[in-house]
């Protein structure tokens, strides 16, 4: 009992830095301090809030590559290796990626109605879209 001992008294001497030593908090304190900060503009100077949403969401994963780089040891190689193991094929990983798009087409040609490229096309105000032509060019 005592080689346990001083394995967890050396091991606990190693982690001397608030991350390492709480390293869940830190994560769930960076990723929301991190996702606001890329929020903020948009909500303080009234800025098209899409591109500040698409950033803020690598927000945790920015926070991840922080608290494992400040965990020290080989804790970012663990968790690039975790991240880059795919366990399933290619395909059900594209599924996600280009899954909506396919259902987007597959229901819009099945509609027959034309798809929203638009606002001038596509009036979305009096509970959903209502359809219109075109102006016409005089």
């Amino acid at each position: 009992m005592t080689i346990a001992n001083t394995t967890s008294n050396a091991h606990s001497l190693v982690r001397t830095n608030f991350v390492a030593r709480q390293a869940l908090l830190s994560f769930f304190t960076l990723a929301i301090i991190i996702t606001w900060l890329l929020a903020l503009p948009s909500l303080l100077f009234e800025m098209p809030f899409k591109s500040f949403q698409t950033a803020g969401a690598y927000g945790p994963l920015v926070a991840a590559l922080i608290v494992s780089a400040a965990m020290g040891g080989n804790e970012l190689k663990s968790l690039f290796s975790r991240m880059t193991n795919l366990r399933l094929g290619l395909g059900w990983y594209l599924l996600p990626i280009f899954g909506n798009v396919l259902l987007y087409l597959l229901v819009t040609g099945l509609s027959g109605a034309p798809p929203c490229a638009s606002a001038a096309v596509c009036d979305l105000t009096a509970g959903g879209p209502q359809w219109r032509e075109r102006p016409r060019a005089r």
